[in-house]
């Protein structure tokens, strides 16, 4: 009876290890498409990590990918690991698109060194670098976010569609703080930029005396350009110090996704922000579900349609490593 039990349970392992291999076959032979995560290691990065995973796990063919993690501390040891990856020698090793990184100082450096790197053929698809970098035909670098410039022309859309005159933005004294402020201020035209209100902030006291001076002038909408933890620390400032006979509530906005925060925000039906991702989706119920690892979610599944589209074409071979010069194209487009 022992040797009947056994002998159905290798049948079993047999059946099941061919419809798996099943699962991974075409005509040019098995394949699995190797994805490299390359992500800063905090919790940014591991949002953006957690939604390329997420898209891998829902989508229908699954088992046809297989991404690996490759975390970095710093923008330099991201693009050391950019580098090895791209350069990477033992076929066993070698991935074949890598997903990332999550800095746009990894990508830049690794554009001035492109004509070396682009020899593997190797797409690099980034969902978070918002660097402006014009896109080169024929290059292996892709990034698909929107860049800073557009998405300060968004709220600004939104902001002169309800004759909002009176602005004031308080950004961080950094080059993203900057460069939004620069980019918001270039949409306003002349009569705007007469009541037009810019801040810096370099540290809470000085955010704290431009919160006073802001309150002071009551101007109809607020910006903060900063990080996310920024915002909810400053508009929690800002409503503490809103005192008075009449109450003050400004449209309060942002060119980034906040809505990973929001819940912590007072009166927060007055706040608004911008987001490059679709907000009726079910997965935007999950308060998790940040801009971050949305977007990397919505990236992934794009390109794991269109690699399935590849492997599932007449003359797909994984071997021969021309389908990446297809898919190249695709991503051109």
């Amino acid at each position: 009876m022992k040797r009947i039990t056994c002998f159905v349970i290798i049948i079993i392992l047999l059946l099941s290890g061919m419809l798996f291999a099943q699962g991974n076959e075409s005509k040019g032979g098995t394949y699995t498409f190797k994805l490299g995560i390359l992500y800063i290691n905090s919790p940014t990065g591991e949002r953006f990590r957690d939604g390329i995973k997420e898209a891998i796990d829902k989508y229908p063919r699954g088992n046809i990918f297989e991404s690996y993690d490759f975390p970095y501390d710093n923008e330099t040891e991201g693009l050391k690991t950019l580098v090895s990856l791209m350069e990477e020698k033992d076929i066993d090793k070698k991935v074949d698109i890598i997903l990332g990184p999550t800095d746009s100082g990894v990508f830049v450096s690794a554009l001035e060194q492109r004509k070396k790197l682009e020899k593997s053929r190797i797409p690099v698809i980034s969902s978070q670098v918002a660097a402006k970098i014009p896109h080169r035909k024929g290059g292996w670098f892709f990034r698909t976010n929107i860049n800073v410039e557009r998405r300060a022309q968004v709220i600004y859309d939104f902001l002169n569609k309800y004759w909002v005159h009176s602005i004031a933005v308080l950004y961080e004294d950094t080059e993203f703080g900057r460069r939004a402020e620069e980019a918001f201020r270039n949409e306003l035209n002349g009569q705007q930029k007469e009541h037009y209100l810019p801040f810096s902030y370099d540290s809470t006291g000085k955010a704290r005396i431009q919160i006073r001076n802001i309150l002071e002038l009551r101007p109809e909408a607020v910006g903060i350009f900063g990080t996310r933890n920024d915002f909810v620390r400053l508009y929690s400032l800002l409503k503490n110090l809103n005192v008075g006979s009449s109450r003050y509530l400004p449209i309060t906005f942002s060119i980034i996704d906040i809505r990973v925060v929001q819940d912590n925000l007072q009166d927060k039906d007055f706040v608004y922000f911008v987001s490059v991702t679709d907000l009726t989706k079910d997965k935007d119920k999950d308060k998790d579900f940040d801009d971050v690892k949305a977007l990397a979610y919505d990236t992934t599944m794009v390109i794991l349609r269109e690699l399935d589209d590849l492997a599932t074409s007449e003359n797909f071979k994984y071997d021969d490593r021309i389908w990446r010069e297809s898919f190249r194209i695709l991503a051109d487009t």
